[in-house]
């Protein structure tokens, strides 16, 4: 209902928890070293993400996984877990060993976590630039991301036989953009775009076509 507007639940930047059910995606690549608001990019979105999690009630059937992504994704659980008060400081501890180096690939952990039995929202940030376009988990083709998971969704929505039951939700998908606007594309260099053939609108498209908001913190 409309307790995703309560203030405890839009801790992470602002960007709120619509569901019981939620993933968290932190970048851990070598550019969230850089400085930013007075401390490291790196700093401030684990002091926010400790924040959020530690404000999610117990008890309370709560699922909760947290990944980290750099050069690999790496979850916290091998699954999502039901939120317990041990369940909370296993993710805070693994989010505040949380140290930045190398590359920008969430799509590995963000292709296993919406296959998830206890996933109804996905919510990642990154600084980064990120090649978003690669073999689809569905269906072998080579796509954008941001269709991949919206195909995905649409099949669960219209309850493929293929998916089982409690799979029957769509995942919506919110994202952060820190310094850099991957949201909107609006500050991204241009020859990043030229030279690398990146998309600068890599997290808008993943939030706009898969339900969510796209956030740009600068």
């Amino acid at each position: 209902g409309g307790g995703g507007l309560l203030p405890e639940r839009c801790k992470f930047f602002g960007t709120c928890l619509k569901t019981k059910q939620f993933t968290f995606f932190i970048d851990v690549s070598g550019s969230m070293r850089n400085q930013f608001q007075g401390s490291t990019l790196m700093e401030i979105a684990k002091a926010q993400l400790i924040d959020q999690i530690k404000a999610i009630p117990v008890n309370d059937d709560y699922m909760l996984q947290v990944y980290k992504f750099g050069n690999f994704s790496t979850p916290v659980f091998p699954r999502p877990l039901v939120v317990t008060q041990d369940v909370k400081q296993k993710a805070i501890d693994f989010v505040s060993k949380l140290t930045a180096n190398g590359g920008t690939r969430p799509f590995d952990g963000l292709s296993k976590g919406i296959q998830e039995e206890h996933v109804e929202q996905m919510i990642i940030l990154s600084d980064g630039v990120a090649w978003d376009v690669g073999r689809c988990f569905h269906n072998g083709r080579n796509m954008k991301f941001a269709d991949c998971f919206f195909e995905y969704n649409e099949k669960i929505r219209n309850n493929d036989p293929s998916i089982p039951y409690y799979k029957t939700k769509p995942v919506s998908i919110d994202s952060i953009s820190l310094k850099y606007d991957f949201c909107s594309g609006s500050n991204i260099p241009w020859w990043w775009v030229r030279y690398y053939g990146i998309n600068p609108v890599w997290l808008g498209e993943l939030a706009s076509k898969n339900n969510g908001n796209c956030k740009h913190i600068q």
